[in-house]
């Protein structure tokens, strides 16, 4: 998980900031603000669906929360309504369990991996001016004369990699 965050880490920090309007210091992100997130972003399914707007807002609550501890969130005086980043990403990382429930094929980081590249792809990513996957390989560089780069954290270094493997590394 940690290599999957790290590979999305920067252009999902620009879409969190974007986004991040309640807060001056764009520190933090309020629950509307990530409902409508994820909602701009076409990752949302229709009701019934795996991720329906139900299940978004159980991935923000227990981002911040144990499994199980929803119900009690929901029925709380005054429940915690705000991510900092790395809440944001382990919402966008649940978020993405729920979405790809019924695939037991694929891992968690693939699941996850997909979901940071559904919401870069999708206009919340473009008009936070996150870099695409196209152009992340090859920032500063002209692609037409070198070709893709591939850095230890590619995408390619990601779909090779296997759980289990490199346990160390992050």
């Amino acid at each position: 998980m940690r290599r999957v965050n790290k590979l999305h880490e920067t252009a999902h920090r620009k879409i969190f900031r974007k986004h991040a309007k309640a807060d001056m210091s764009k520190e933090t992100m309020e629950l509307q603000e990530f409902i409508d997130l994820i909602a701009a972003s076409g990752v949302v399914d229709a009701d019934g669906a795996p991720l329906s707007k139900k299940r978004v807002l159980d991935a923000f609550i227990l981002s911040q929360l144990d499994e199980g501890m929803a119900e009690l969130w929901r029925s709380a005086k005054d429940p915690c309504t705000t991510l900092i980043f790395p809440e944001y990403m382990e919402a966008l990382g649940r978020a993405a369990l729920f979405k790809y429930d019924a695939d037991k094929i694929s891992t968690v980081e693939r699941k996850v991996h997909e979901m940071c590249q559904l919401i870069i792809a999708s206009p919340v990513g473009r008009a936070a001016g996150a870099q695409q996957p196209s152009q992340a390989g090859n920032a500063g560089g002209d692609a037409r004369r070198r070709g893709p780069l591939m850095p230890e954290n590619s995408m390619n270094a990601i779909l090779k990699y296997k759980p289990g493997e490199d346990s160390g590394k992050v």
